[in-house]
């Protein structure tokens, strides 16, 4: 250890040293690897299940598994069709290149388990965390097992498959190499978080800002140099040479600011929202319980990553960017609980009533997201399946096919596949594949009655399949439809 090293250091990082990787191995961790990959199991057969049951949706799980396909058939720039665009300007996630090869391998099952395992290793990493900066063991467990259960991390684990799972281990290890020291890890973790979206850099934004504070100045300016670079190579790089010039994610990110600062009615109107109090319960209520047990101590600097974010998200005013239930706040949730760590350190107690009270909160948001996402993401099931599945074994593999959303998932290794909803010009010897009972609310009702109409037209499709109100049809000629209505 360096003689000139402070107390303060000294308190702030128990365990200075970088630590070797075969130490993540050590037998005292086998217990938090069993957590790990225990959960791991539990989840991704879920997610299977839910694939197999006709659940997974064509715009999320279709749209990366045609991308994933794409990159290995077509090259990395091959347009999706469902946006027009290639895949990597998805959220510009380029870690999908990563994935492709083991996609081509493993086909959905083994990208579900993998996204699985991702969130799994969230709590191996909290508990590392958790002993590098003095955390009583008994707590860093508490903590892990409040993650693992947590509403946000659950929902976009179940919720089809997103790059974004893969930011949990990398950023909460990034943050490990940093209370590490471990310059070289930190440093190739801060590229690998870079590829995994791009809002990433408002979270290194956050994390140098933290830096900074614990008067870590080279660290500081390193972690913000990058959040700034990964910014510019996304806005005016990458993303408009993928997109040409069609997407900058700086319209996304900042783009609300402006207009709430010249106008505080938005602003008003964001305080008045219900939704956007509802959001910061379920993203917040959680770990709020171990904010009290913490006392001061939980008002800490690595509470301005997670503040950052969730501004960014509720100034959006999109619903979808503020679920606590889907993808898109996942990445908030290393911070969030890096924080919570931080304010529980050096505490002793955790009695029995300490621990049941945090247990019954825990467990009062887990059930309440347990049945929301039961009504919401799992009794939407077909009755036809088997009709499905005949359907679908009906269709080339390489031939283009207009497909409902839960259908689209089971379609998706092709170049051509649109949803119902987004298809407007068909080429000759397009399958379109028709369920207007079962809606996932991609589809309006319209879109099948229209669909119907021209299908009917002599000489324009020739019926494939009909049965159980499945129907397969085989465009003759070209057609082109209008776009949905809202």
């Amino acid at each position: 250890m360096d003689p000139q090293r402070t107390l303060t250091d000294i308190d702030r990082f128990s365990q200075p040293d970088a630590e070797p990787l075969g130490s993540l191995l050590r037998p005292d961790r086998l217990s938090a690897w069993a957590w790990t990959l225990g959960y791991t199991a539990v989840l991704s057969t879920l997610s299977v299940l839910r694939y197999h049951l006709w659940l997974a949706a064509g715009d999320d799980l279709g749209l990366f598994r045609q991308g994933l396909w794409l990159i290995m058939h077509r090259g990395l720039l091959a347009a999706s069709t469902y946006t027009g665009h290639p895949i990597l300007a998805a959220a510009a996630s380029y870690i999908l290149v990563l994935l492709a090869p083991l996609y081509q391998v493993g086909g959905v099952g083994l990208l579900l388990v993998l996204q699985a395992f991702a969130f799994g290793l969230g709590y191996f990493f909290i508990r590392r965390i958790a002993e590098q900066i003095g955390v009583q063991d008994r707590w860093a467990h508490l903590v892990g097992v409040i993650y693992l259960l947590y509403p946000t991390v659950l929902g976009a684990n179940l919720f089809d498959f997103h790059p974004d799972a893969f930011g949990i281990p990398i950023l909460l290890a990034l943050i490990w190499a940093a209370l590490s020291e471990n310059w070289l890890a930190y440093g190739i973790l801060l590229v690998a978080s870079l590829l995994v979206k791009d809002t990433v850099p408002i979270l290194l934004l956050g994390t140098g800002v933290v830096l900074l504070v614990q008067r870590r100045i080279g660290w500081g300016v390193a972690t913000l140099v990058a959040a700034a670079l990964g910014y510019a190579v996304d806005a005016y790089w990458l993303l408009p040479a993928l997109t040409h010039g069609a997407l900058n994610p700086g319209v996304a990110l900042y783009g609300q600011y402006g207009t709430i600062l010249a106008h505080p009615q938005h602003l008003l109107a964001w305080v008045r929202s219900l939704h956007n109090w509802e959001y910061l319960v379920w993203i917040l209520g959680p770990v709020a319980a171990l904010a009290v047990v913490a006392g001061k101590k939980s008002i800490n600097p690595w509470w301005i990553p997670v503040l950052l974010f969730l501004e960014v998200n509720l100034l959006s005013s999109t619903p979808a960017t503020t679920s606590p239930f889907n993808e898109m706040s996942v990445l908030v949730i290393p911070f969030l609980f890096v924080a919570a760590l931080v304010g529980l350190k050096g505490s002793r107690t955790q009695g029995r009533r300490l621990t049941s009270g945090l247990s019954v909160i825990v467990m009062a948001f887990f059930l309440v997201f347990a049945w929301h996402d039961y009504h919401v993401n799992w009794t939407v099931r077909p009755p036809n399946a088997t009709q499905l599945s005949q359907a679908v074994a009906l269709i080339p593999k390489d031939a283009p096919v207009v497909a409902p959303n839960f259908v689209a998932a089971h379609l998706a290794d092709r170049a051509k596949e649109w949803l119902p909803a987004g298809a407007q010009a068909l080429p000759a010897g397009t399958y379109v594949i028709l369920d207007p009972v079962v809606t996932t609310g991609v589809t309006p009702p319209s879109v099948y009655t229209e669909y119907s109409r021209v299908l009917g037209n002599k000489g324009t499709a020739a019926s494939v399949y009909s049965q159980s109100q499945v129907s397969v049809y085989r465009l003759l000629r070209p057609v082109t439809l209008p776009a949905a209505q809202p």
